[in-house]
């Protein structure tokens, strides 16, 4: 069993280090596969071309995991990229009809009527997932970051205030500024 922890903690180090691994809890799990690996060398014949073919998949298990762990949910990629097409077809100068209704949207902020957007994409043929799917999902929303769910604000589409959800991702602000 110290043989283990020793191997264990040199594996979780080792994981650490890799640029593609951020993550302790990633480093802590698979560097216990490769400890375990070496102990079950103890019970089990292994070549060292299969150690070490073993190795290197269970790092690039390691590698992997994190790309997933960094991305975006399916349905909340889908969602910003409706947002986006809806977004990019409404007249700039017009003071309705903006699907963000955000007043401060040069800055990067972002306010969703998510009733609003179904109904906008419905119109144009565009397939959403189920409202409770995008409540659920959007709430892990990483590229445009999260803030509030069904807060009020004063629309820039001269409404009056309504209940949104709100989002920011700084790389709107910058490309609206420049």
């Amino acid at each position: 069993m110290g043989r283990f922890r020793q191997a264990f903690a040199q594996y979780e180090g080792e994981l650490l280090a890799l640029p593609s691994i951020r993550t302790n809890r990633l480093a802590k799990t698979h560097g216990q596969l490769l400890a375990f690996l070496d102990a079950i060398r103890a019970v089990v014949p292994l070549s060292d071309q299969q150690q070490a073919e073993t190795a290197r998949f269970i790092v690039q298990m390691a590698t992997d995991r994190q790309l997933a762990v960094n991305s975006e949910d399916p349905i909340v990629s889908l969602f910003w990229e409706r947002f986006d097409y809806l977004e990019e077809n409404e007249d700039p100068k017009a003071l309705t009809g903006h699907i963000n209704h955000h007043r401060r949207w040069e800055e990067g902020l972002i306010a969703v009527r998510l009733n609003e957007m179904e109904t906008r994409c419905a119109e144009k043929r565009l397939q959403l997932p189920s409202h409770t799917e995008m409540i659920r999902a959007l709430k892990t929303s990483k590229a445009r970051r999260f803030i509030e769910q069904a807060a009020t604000v004063n629309s820039r589409n001269d409404i009056g205030s309504v209940r949104c959800w709100i989002f920011h991702d700084p790389s709107r602000a910058v490309a609206k500024k420049s």
